[in-house]
């Protein structure tokens, strides 16, 4: 067991050194090689991450996976970035069954998991075509467009 001024010299030291060889942290006053779960590296001490993160890295806020609230729609936290959202943000779309959020291709607003666009971001035009899939299926394909392609025009009614 370490005292707290060992605990201090030794974080203080891996800071200094940058965790060369090979990179340790304390937990609870050990010297571990990684932080455990649901906990972090900060300045070569192990922290516990900070609800809503279930795991997070290099920060307590900085969320790799958010708190498991499994059917709990009005508490149920999405994963996007660095961060957990009560509902996805803009030109994202939830994936319910990873928890998270998945961002939509640029110039995107709105999208489907598959990441087909549905609507654009102005002044982008949404073209749509239909391609064959690896199993010989056709399925839309769509793209943002600055102009429509040669023998097409915009259409600002549908």
């Amino acid at each position: 067991m370490l005292d707290d001024k060992t605990t201090y010299r030794a974080a203080y030291f891996a800071q200094w050194y940058g965790f060369a060889y090979p990179r340790r942290n304390l937990q609870e006053n050990t010297c571990v090689g990684q932080c455990g779960d649901g906990s972090t590296h900060v300045n070569g001490v192990c922290e516990e991450c900070k609800a809503p993160c279930a795991e997070c890295r290099n920060a307590v806020s900085r969320c790799t996976s958010c708190l498991d609230t499994p059917d709990q729609k009005p508490n149920k936290k999405y994963h996007y970035g660095t961060l957990c959202y009560d509902k996805c943000p803009v030109r994202t779309i939830v994936d319910e069954e990873g928890a998270r959020c998945i961002g939509c291709v640029d110039g995107c607003d709105v999208c489907t998991l598959d990441q087909l666009c549905l609507v654009c971001t102005p002044p982008l035009l949404l073209y749509t075509t239909m391609v064959e899939d690896v199993n010989g299926d056709e399925v839309p394909e769509s793209e943002c467009l600055r102009t429509c392609p040669n023998g097409y025009q915009p259409n600002f009614f549908s």
